[in-house]
């Protein structure tokens, strides 16, 4: 238990950091209406993999299973913008990597 006290602490430390602010970046350049990046599609679907892989933690420690939700959500909704801009025509010319 206690390593997994310290591996919460390295998760959420690197979540506050790093990965939610990139995180806000990238959702105020969709909600602009821009098209995802390369580098930022590649950044989220690798950290929905790792909360994937996050998840028999999570299981073990349930006093950290609202935190863990909010962070996939806001990671879940980002995709899901980032495939509306995709898909939508006003976004074609929007900065963003056409594919």
């Amino acid at each position: 238990m206690k390593r997994d006290e310290g591996v919460i602490y390295v998760v959420l430390q690197h979540f506050l950091r790093h990965l939610h602010p990139r995180a806000r970046r990238i959702q105020g350049q969709l909600d602009a209406g821009h098209r995802i990046t390369d580098g930022d599609l590649d950044h989220v679907a690798q950290v929905l993999e790792e909360a994937r892989l996050l998840r028999p933690l999570i299981e073990r420690h349930p006093e950290h299973r609202e935190l863990a939700e909010g962070f996939y959500a806001l990671y879940a909704n980002i995709a899901s913008r980032a495939l509306e801009n995709e898909t939508s025509p006003a976004s074609a010319g929007s900065g963003g990597v056409a594919r």
